[in-house]
C-alpha cells in the first residue's frame, strides 16, 4: 500500500497526464507521516544465544492490535 511520491506526481503533472491540479508550496520537504511511521525498523535480535534443543523453545511471533472492532470474548488483539 502507498502512494506516489512529489517526483511522481511533478511527472504526471509535466507530461499533461492530469488536469486540473496545482501543487502548492514548496514540496521539496515534504514528509508523510505514515510513510516514516512505515519506514520504523526495529533493532535485530541479539544472535549470541543458546541453540534451543527442543521444538517450541523459542517462539517468535507479530503483535497487531487494537482493531477498532472487538473480536470473540471482546478480544482486541491478533496473534
Amino acid at each position: 500500500l502507498g502512494h506516489l511520491g512529489m517526483t511522481g506526481v511533478k511527472s504526471l503533472m509535466r507530461g499533461n497526464a492530469v488536469e486540473g491540479m496545482d501543487v502548492i508550496g514548496d514540496t521539496s520537504e515534504a514528509l508523510c507521516e505514515d510513510c516514516l511511521s512505515g519506514k520504523q525498523t526495529c533493532r535485530p535480535f541479539d544472535g549470541l544465544h543458546e541453540r534451543e534443543k527442543q521444538p517450541g523453545e523459542r517462539v517468535y511471533m507479530d503483535l497487531w492490535g487494537p482493531p477498532q472492532i472487538t473480536g470473540v470474548g471482546g478480544k482486541r488483539y491478533t496473534v
